[in-house]
């Protein structure tokens, strides 16, 4: 597992999550829980666990619910610092692909590509 050019692993804890497009993702966190890499694009939370079974030998009989609620675990990321939803279409921040805060303003990369290409469009027509 590579994070940029950096080698990660092995971990001391692993965790699974699922990406808003519902893929699974295996989480490569260290001792407090901080991801260090992430691998993913599964499709099933079992196709994930084969994939961590290949490089952490018995972690199956490892794993453990976290008994958190999807209303448990979106409260715990809105009490995380930083911008928390874009000024414009009100997505919070791990809803988006990217969140820039300007000052008090914060835009998601979805209204960004949206107001370039508004831009874009008023430039050639001049109307």
């Amino acid at each position: 597992m590579f994070r940029g050019e950096k080698e990660v692993g092995p971990v001391p804890r692993l965790a699974l999550a699922r990406h808003r497009n519902n893929e699974v993702l295996l989480l490569h966190c260290n001792s407090r829980w901080q991801v260090l890499g992430v691998s993913g694009g599964h499709a099933t939370v079992r196709e994930a666990k084969r994939d961590a079974e290949r490089f952490y030998t018995g972690i199956s009989k490892g794993w453990m619910p976290t008994h958190c609620t999807k209303v448990q675990a979106r409260r715990a990321l809105d009490r995380l610092p930083g911008p928390k939803k874009c000024s414009l279409c009100s997505r919070p921040w791990h809803a988006v692909e990217a969140l820039v805060e300007i000052k008090k303003f914060a835009i998601c990369d979805t209204c960004a590509r949206e107001l370039y290409r508004l831009v874009s469009s008023a430039k050639s027509d001049p109307t």
